[in-house]
């Protein structure tokens, strides 16, 4: 894979191993910040308006103060010209992070942000279905409260972290993430999907599953192909009554679960989606 020796700060190329934070950055201290992952091929940023949407949603939920010409277009244009610096002209990964500048303890000196936009290549072009399906369990240690900021992509990923060491100390492929009420709600980095009934159904937001920016794809595309969808809560018996199980985010695109515990499942609708996803962002 390709070296990458650039990344963008507050617009200004500097090399990866640059050090650019002091020990009172806010990001470091508190968590203060989020993040946005964007796939690209081509230089082309999949979904920039609604990747950008969001990230500005979520800024103002921080009461974070947005810059003069910070929007979609200016984002790729930074995007495009790191890929283009780093040489890294296949596909992809993009990860944008904004974080309160330094100052303050709980109550920040000010409100006005920094961006740290980083790179790196990745295999595919278009978006590709895995051959092996994966194997899960649910992660129950911790949970998710059902509030606003559970819908944001925010930096402050303890709980995660701890689902991540989960899952590698029991040697799967990922896992299921519960919120308070012991609803299953999302994968590990991703939204979840069951097929139940012939029937397709995701977690509501309200759930506290993240807002994804793929779940929103997959939803207008089952509305446009008339699959039967429903935005409802799930339980673990519905993931035994299910058969066919399914991860989304911005980078894999659909990822199919083929086991969970004893249970294994199908992956007619994964290969369906997939396909008319790949017609949707790339055509």
């Amino acid at each position: 894979m390709k070296e990458v020796k650039f990344s963008t700060y507050n617009k200004e190329l500097i090399p990866v191993n640059q050090k650019i934070f002091s020990s009172k950055n806010r990001a470091f201290r508190y968590g203060d910040g989020l993040f946005e992952t964007m796939r690209s091929a081509h230089h082309e940023v999949q979904l920039i308006n609604q990747h950008t949407i969001r990230l500005l949603s979520s800024m103002r939920l921080l009461k974070m103060e947005i810059p003069f010409g910070f929007n979609a277009a200016g984002i790729h244009q930074e995007i495009k010209r790191l890929l283009s610096v780093n040489k890294i002209f296949g596909a992809a990964r993009i990860r944008l992070s904004v974080f309160r500048n330094d100052g303050g303890l709980y109550t920040p000196k000010s409100n006005t942000p920094s961006f740290l936009i980083e790179c790196e290549p990745v295999q595919n072009e278009h978006f590709k279905i895995n051959e092996k399906g994966l194997n899960v369990d649910i992660f129950t240690d911790h949970k998710k409260a059902k509030t606003v900021l559970s819908n944001i992509k925010s930096i402050n990923c303890l709980p995660l972290i701890l689902a991540g060491i989960y899952k590698k100390e029991n040697q799967l492929d990922d896992v299921l993430i519960c919120n308070t009420e012991g609803n299953i709600i999302e994968g590990l980095s991703s939204n979840l999907f069951i097929v139940k009934d012939d029937i397709i159904i995701t977690p509501p937001l309200s759930d506290a599953c993240v807002g994804g920016i793929m779940r929103n794809e997959i939803i207008q595309i089952c509305k446009k192909e008339k699959l039967a969808l429903l935005e409802q809560s799930i339980t673990q018996e519905d993931i035994l009554k299910s058969s066919e199980i399914f991860l989304t985010n911005a980078i894999k695109g659909i990822q199919w679960i083929s086991a969970f515990r004893d249970k294994r499942y199908l992956n007619t609708i994964p290969k369906i989606l997939v396909r008319k996803l790949n017609e949707k962002v790339f055509n």
